[in-house]
């Protein structure tokens, strides 16, 4: 098409060839709606992307009844409405959040030195170096990392150990 309008402002471009690559322009385009129409109006259930155990029951529910799509249901502008997809990342990130803080405050009973923290941070690597943990930890590494394993799986949690 840019072609073509430089043909234009030149003068070299014919009736013929306008003609056709403005039919195949117009061909394009309403295949490109009739593709994004018919993605819009696809009503799949997005909630197979979250893996079940991630989201309580209750806000499953509550994501599907306020965001799914219903057939006869008129769609608003995407600009008025957030997509679901993003919905349910912010959900996802604030289950994040509140494990990050359960595993903070489950760590208030043992403060890590600022040398452990980061001979801490290759704990899952396998070049982690538990001979440089243990003169950080002052003799202690098996303290620490057993703790921080812990924490970091939630599995303090898990098996419900008293802290």
């Amino acid at each position: 098409l840019r072609s073509l309008v430089k043909q234009l402002e030149r003068g070299e471009a014919s009736v013929v060839d306008l003609k056709k690559n403005l039919e195949y322009a117009a061909t394009v385009l309403e295949s490109v709606y009739i593709d994004e129409t018919r993605r819009l109006l696809d009503t799949e259930d997005e909630l197979s992307d979250i893996q079940s155990d991630a989201v309580p029951s209750e806000v499953r529910d509550w994501l599907a009844s306020t965001f799914t799509r219903q057939m006869g249901m008129i769609l608003r502008r995407s600009e008025e409405k957030p997509r679901f997809k993003s919905i349910v990342h912010a959900v996802q990130a604030g289950i994040f959040v509140e494990r990050m803080y359960r595993r903070t405050s489950n760590m208030v009973g043992l403060s890590y030195p600022p040398a452990v923290i980061e001979a801490l941070k290759d704990v899952d690597k396998w070049s982690f170096d538990v001979f440089s943990l243990n003169e950080a930890s002052g003799d202690h590494a098996l303290k620490f990392i057993f703790y921080e394993l812990l924490t970091r799986y939630d599995l303090i949690s898990r098996f419900k150990v008293s802290v």
